[in-house]
């Protein structure tokens, strides 16, 4: 799905942290709050979206796991810290109402139909429970807002997706739901976890973005353009990308392409099997993207007391670069990713890594 801080596939960990001086231990009543409802969405989106658990994945992204920089020059503002939880199950029932009740459930094992008849689909559903954290350059020196500096700014959000899938393509739709602002707990986890480090304080986390409600649409295409195999196994995999988002979180447009190169290098939607299972799996990752921004939650907002905005560039870039493995039913990818200026005064480029480990059945 588009959003600025996704890879061009589709957690606990912080570099990142709170300005104020309170924190989790004394703020029980927010965080068991909001730890109880994304807990209540989370089971009430596996109730109703499929019936059988197809992928675990756990996903950090933190420019601390850069580790193609100098420790000194890995970055600890801006994007700081994104943490991400995701279930992916048979089936999708808002692909069921489009498609018709007897449109099949992806399982452990792509439908023979499937492989005979590329146009057939089977259906899945994702849904993933993520924390952002966003802080200013001088996060660490200022406790006050500084011109030209982007707000501090965090959200917690659930996003559900529908995949229509055959072995060439897939087609997805979003729903992505959650607040922004002090309810998202950025701040208590960023705090907590400097002073568990014993790193610098953050020092205006108490000027953040004031609380709002956030929500996306969005819906994505991707197609394998070029695929090529050995006794059916995928080694390359050229892949393009379209996705376009409407809400208050993001709304804008990508175009992205990524190349996959390795044993077992498949579309990400099939596991990467194309038909079969290999018990081992290596690839290597290439990726660019470019990003149309018309609005931007975190960037939109004003910080409090002062309030000062930034001034967002509406096309921004992005290249990746990583790998990925998968022995049996356990996976892991890297990917160091690079992307241009987002704003007028902000950095030139902005790398961080996402590195993300995951369970996922034979497919």
């Amino acid at each position: 799905m588009l959003g600025t801080r996704e890879t061009t596939d589709t957690l606990i960990g912080s570099g990142a942290t709170s300005g104020g001086r309170t924190n989790l231990l004394r703020r029980p009543s927010r965080a068991a709050l909001t730890a109880a409802v994304a807990v209540a969405l989370v089971a009430h989106a596996s109730r109703a979206g499929a019936q059988q658990l197809l992928a675990t994945r756990l996903e950090e992204d933190n420019a601390q796991l850069a580790y193609w920089l100098p420790a000194p020059q890995r970055p600890d503002d801006e994007f700081t810290n994104g943490t991400r939880v995701s279930l992916s199950f048979s089936g999708a029932r808002l692909w069921s109402l489009l498609l018709g009740p007897h449109a099949p459930r992806c399982g452990t094992t792509i439908p023979e139909t499937t492989i005979a008849a590329p146009s057939a689909r089977c259906l899945t559903s994702d849904f993933t429970l993520a924390q952002e954290m966003y802080t200013p350059a001088d996060w660490h020196v200022h406790s006050d807002p500084v011109p030209g500096q982007r707000p501090y700014a965090g959200q917690l959000t659930l996003t559900g997706t529908a995949n229509a899938a055959t072995p060439r393509e897939n087609s997805a739709l979003t729903l992505q739901l959650g607040v922004a602002g002090p309810p998202s707990l950025a701040s208590d986890v960023q705090e907590a976890w400097h002073r568990l480090i014993g790193y610098y304080p953050p020092l205006g986390w108490n000027h953040q973005i004031g609380t709002a409600p956030a929500f996306r649409l969005g819906a994505t295409e991707s197609r394998l353009l070029v695929g090529a195999t050995i006794h059916g196994v995928p080694v390359v995999s050229l892949i393009p990308r379209a996705s376009v988002s409407a809400g208050n979180i993001l709304t804008g447009a990508t175009a992205a392409l990524e190349a996959r190169v390795g044993y077992g290098a498949g579309a990400p939607w099939t596991g990467g099997t194309a038909g079969r299972s290999p018990k081992f799996q290596i690839y290597g990752i290439a990726a660019a993207r470019a990003d149309w921004v018309w609005t931007e939650l975190v960037l939109d907002r004003a910080s409090t007391d002062p309030a000062y905005t930034v001034s967002k560039i509406p096309w921004v870039g992005q290249y990746e670069f990583g790998g990925g493995m998968r022995l049996f039913f356990l996976e892991a990818e890297y990917r160091a990713v690079t992307r241009t200026r987002e704003y007028q005064s902000g950095p030139a480029i902005e790398p961080y890594a996402v590195m993300s480990v995951g369970i996922r059945r034979g497919w």
